[in-house]
């Protein structure tokens, strides 16, 4: 049973207790985001393939069956306790896709993303979003 259905079937001090689990997993990573931005542009991480100090994350599409895609690096763009913006370089055919960033501050945070728009940006590449479906710790 995924997020969204927990929150809707789940007696009312459950729901609280999922919304206030998803907002303490959103605020670390968006703090952890803002933190790392300071320190680098997108387009700077996004040109250091293996280094996983910072914004880089890892999306792997799903398609219409749930099945896995080839996963890709991203740059974590802006993330809230709704949902999640990456920039890539090349364009996505999926609706859905698992996201995945690691870090020891923040250990593994993998979430399923329900991909809602997309934007093409100005010399190049793609800034794409959506809202979270589900939050798996540890991955």
């Amino acid at each position: 049973m995924n997020l969204a259905s927990r929150l809707v079937l789940s007696p009312p001090s459950v729901r609280s207790a999922l919304r206030n689990e998803l907002r303490i997993a959103a605020g670390r990573l968006t703090s952890w985001v803002r933190q790392r931005r300071q320190a680098l542009s997108v387009a700077d991480v996004a040109d250091v393939a293996g280094d996983a100090t910072i914004l880089a994350a890892r999306l792997t599409p799903l398609d219409a069956r749930g099945m896995p895609g080839e996963t890709r690096d991203v740059a974590l763009h802006s993330v809230d306790e709704r949902g999640i913006a990456f920039d890539h370089r090349l364009p996505l055919a999926d609706r859905r896709a698992m996201v995945t960033v690691e870090s020891p501050q923040l250990g593994r945070i993998v979430a399923e993303v329900d991909l809602s728009w997309c934007r093409y940006r100005t010399g190049g590449g793609y800034t794409s979003g959506g809202r979270f479906v589900q939050l798996y710790r540890g991955g």
